[in-house]
């Protein structure tokens, strides 16, 4: 027979060792690191979605605007609209006005990234956190605004701060 001793002590060791367990594991799980960025392939395209947490959101400055219109006349030098002229003694250049006025998505210059291949993209934000690489084509630049022929809707949100950032975490440089 054990003595009332040892039935203590097993009773006790039957207590507590549990509680012993259930406290590592929860301290195992206070180590797990959240991942700042989460990318998720696109079916049917070569695009992904970046999806950031709060905090790396915060981190990164990442700061968003929406695309505006504006009405762009013909006065605007624009490729299509320049006719060179040559004289005999001096070159000019003419600009052809048509008064016709066409409407232009704007974005800021910030907004805009130029991958390796030369084209031209920007981050969409369709919901709060989650960013997606959308080309555009750009018509022209005047300052530091953009005028697109292509690209989101009016009203869509763009990326203007931390556009470099969130191409990295798409591609995973630097990880």
């Amino acid at each position: 027979m054990l003595s009332n001793n040892t039935h203590r002590t097993i009773i006790m060791i039957m207590i507590v060792a549990p509680l012993l367990l259930t406290a590592c594991q929860k301290q195992h799980d206070a180590h797990q690191v959240e991942h700042p960025a989460t990318i998720t392939k696109i079916e049917g395209s070569d695009l992904s979605r970046v999806a950031l947490t709060d905090k790396a959101i915060e981190r990164l400055g990442i700061k968003t605007t929406s695309i505006q219109e504006a009405d762009v006349s013909s006065v605007q030098t624009t490729a299509t609209d320049l006719v060179a002229a040559q004289t005999a003694s001096t070159a000019t250049t003419m600009v052809v006005a048509t008064g016709v006025t066409n409407s232009r998505k704007v974005i800021p210059y910030a907004a805009l990234l130029y991958d390796p291949y030369g084209k031209t993209w920007v981050y969409t934000s369709p919901e709060p956190g989650v960013f997606v690489r959308q080309q555009i084509n750009v018509d022209f630049i005047e300052g530091d605004q953009v005028f697109l022929t292509e690209g989101p809707s009016i009203d869509s949100l763009v990326v203007e701060v931390g556009v470099a950032e969130l191409y990295g975490a798409e591609f995973e440089i630097g990880h």
